[in-house]
């Protein structure tokens, strides 16, 4: 559809019977609505309109949708909690629904153990990093706040993966 001042209404209903249909088929939260709405060529003062339709009739809760992402990413991704918040802020999706999120998805799924994943990945590194365990720390740490943790916990680990590590090639 091209970005047009004058839609008609049934051009605009189409449109939300589409909105409808992929709600129905997949979580989303408003912002990705009115972003697909907009890129429709949906006029700015129509895309209200039509988010408080999908709200009012329970096509879209962000407060299930951050659920949801929450879940997926903590199982299916291994995120870590800061990972998940920031990108629910991105979708702008209220502090208190993130926070019910993280605290589900860790319910369901307890917290995300950074030392396994980069235990995992220091074992797939090792042998490129014998003669520097200090760049194997470096890359530890990259790659554990990449995916979320803080930044203090992700040394404190790497320091521990790479000593462990270290200590079972001594022996």
């Amino acid at each position: 559809m091209d970005q047009r001042e004058g839609l008609d209404a049934e051009a605009i209903a189409d449109v939300l019977r589409k909105a409808m249909n992929l709600c129905s088929r997949q979580e989303k939260c408003a912002y990705d609505m009115r972003v697909w709405f907009s890129r429709k060529g949906i006029p700015p003062e129509c895309i209200d309109d039509l988010v408080n339709t999908l709200i009012s009739q329970n096509y879209i809760d962000d407060a299930r949708y951050a659920e949801a992402y929450a879940r997926e990413k903590t199982k299916l991704s291994q995120w870590g909690a800061n990972r998940i918040a920031e990108m629910l802020r991105r979708k702008r999706i209220d502090e208190r629904s993130i926070q019910r999120a993280m605290e589900a998805a860790t319910a369901a799924y307890g917290k995300v153990n950074m030392e396994e994943l980069m235990e995992k990945k220091a074992r797939s590194e090792w042998r490129r990093h014998l003669g520097a365990p200090t760049s194997l720390s470096a890359k530890l740490v990259r790659f554990a706040v990449g995916k979320g943790f803080g930044l203090q916990e992700s040394i404190e680990a790497a320091t521990r993966v790479v000593s462990k590590l270290r200590d079972e090639q001594a022996e």
